[in-house]
């Protein structure tokens, strides 16, 4: 799984999803050359998928879009000029290409 340029595609990943109820949580651990690379969690209360939650997260965090992206570029050029080496994005694999077939096929109906 190719997460981000600085990753190489030999790390590791485990992902823990509880079963949900009021709550949800899910947390994701990083291994990559047997070193604890990166450690996530995120977790939040359930609420009712309505127009006026929508409206209500949409009122409360106008620039969190923004925002995210800004940070993940910052992040991004920091390592940059840290020097961490690169991984360029792999070509898809036969798997994937066949899947990205079946999926662009047009529906019949």
């Amino acid at each position: 799984m190719h997460v981000s340029p600085f990753i190489s595609m030999d790390a590791i990943y485990d992902f823990h999803l509880p079963a949900v109820d009021d709550w949800f949580a899910v947390s994701i651990v990083e291994h990559e050359a047997g070193a604890h690379v990166l450690d996530v969690q995120l977790w939040g209360g359930r609420v009712p998928l309505t127009t006026a939650a929508l409206s209500r997260v949409l009122l409360t965090y106008p620039f969190m879009t923004l925002k995210t992206v800004a940070a993940i570029h910052g992040e991004a050029l920091r390592l940059h000029l840290k020097r961490v080496p690169f991984h360029r994005q792999p070509e898809p694999s036969a798997e994937q290409r066949a899947q990205h077939a079946l999926l662009s096929e047009p529906r019949k109906p």
